[in-house]
């Protein structure tokens, strides 16, 4: 006696899912991603602003290391630091200040950095005397005020005298 056969079972194929598409993304991985491009702007921002700033700085001490190259007065050096001050503060802040005046706004606006009261009589001396030549302190003192004085930032402006103050 031979068995029945057992009739043919009629299965389906394994069917396979489709692969997830990366896109549309996740809402984390959305959220992730605009986070990180934020964070890029943000600090490419921040850097932008940070050598924009320091832009009269970088082109006062070129100028300052091209004037130290000849011998130069104390006139030429008073006069380069006028001249930055005026880029920095402004006309109406700094172009009448002269004698004591100058000097005392040069030791402020370094916060004390570069202290001009020390060599004030000297340099009003050197001013009106063409033929004094500032020496390597002078350009020192006068570097020291550029990287310390420049950028200005708005809480220097408020510490600093008003002109009707200080004006000789």
């Amino acid at each position: 006696m031979s068995l029945p056969q057992p009739a043919p079972l009629e299965l389906l194929d394994i069917v396979m899912p489709v692969p997830a598409s990366p896109w549309p993304p996740s809402l984390a991985a959305g959220l992730a991603a605009f986070t990180v491009l934020a964070l890029l702007a943000l600090v490419g921002w921040q850097l932008w602003r940070y050598w924009h700033r320091r832009k009269l700085r970088r082109a006062a001490l070129v100028q300052l290391d091209a004037l130290s190259q000849t011998s130069p007065t104390l006139l030429a050096v008073s006069e380069l630091l006028k001249r930055i001050a005026i880029s920095a503060y402004g006309r109406t802040q700094v172009a009448a200040l002269s004698g004591d005046a100058w000097f005392e706004f040069l030791s402020q606006s370094s916060q004390q950095k570069a202290d001009f009261n020390a060599v004030k009589h000297l340099w009003l001396q050197g001013i009106y005397q063409t033929s004094q030549v500032a020496d390597d302190q002078d350009i020192a003192l006068a570097k020291r005020w550029i990287k310390s004085a420049i950028p200005v930032k708005v809480s220097r402006l408020t510490n600093l005298p008003n002109q009707e103050q200080t004006n000789v």
